[in-house]
């Protein structure tokens, strides 16, 4: 059932097919509280975009950003000092997807990261966490395919690197 655009489970609705059936936008909260019982995964599913979700943001009010990422596009959405702005980058603009390892610190475990790389750090977006590296080759390169860009590897230093040489698009 349908109540002002959004489902009886409270997803908005974006649209219809010729089948007259109703199509959702998956919408996903990021860095929240983790409900007892699920996995103590932060994750994005490669496959089931678009999606939304909220990340972490120190520069914005609230310190919070909404994301809409799709195959083309990431939209930023923040407001800083009560100036509402809206950041439209095209996927083709980021260098990469990366794996990175995070060392523990006084609030947190240590990790293992996949982010969407760009020169910008401030459009750089983390698309999964994990306290292990059990699922990550597999995240990382499913990642990879479906946004059509480069494995990267983030060094020590932070420098950013290809995984596997390459002559032109050809990975060797």
């Amino acid at each position: 059932t349908t109540t002002g655009g959004r489902t009886s489970g409270g997803e908005k609705m974006t649209g219809t097919n010729p089948a007259r059936s109703v199509d959702l936008k998956r919408q996903a909260a990021f860095g929240g509280v983790i409900p007892a019982g699920s996995s103590r995964d932060e994750r994005l599913a490669p496959f089931t975009l678009p999606v939304r979700f909220t990340a972490s943001d120190m520069a914005a009010d609230q310190r919070i950003r909404q994301v809409e990422l799709s195959r083309e596009r990431v939209v930023l959405r923040r407001a800083v000092r009560g100036i509402k702005m809206a950041v439209n980058v095209q996927v083709a603009a980021y260098l990469g997807v990366a794996i990175r390892m995070e060392p523990p610190t006084s609030d947190r475990n240590g990790a293992v990261t996949i982010t969407l790389e760009h020169r910008d750090p401030g459009l750089s977006l983390q698309l999964y966490r994990a306290d292990d590296g059990a699922d990550i080759g597999a995240e990382w390169q499913s990642w990879a395919c479906v946004l059509g860009l480069p494995l990267l590897i983030v060094e020590l230093d932070g420098r950013l690197r290809e995984p596997f040489a390459r002559i032109g698009i050809v990975r060797i």
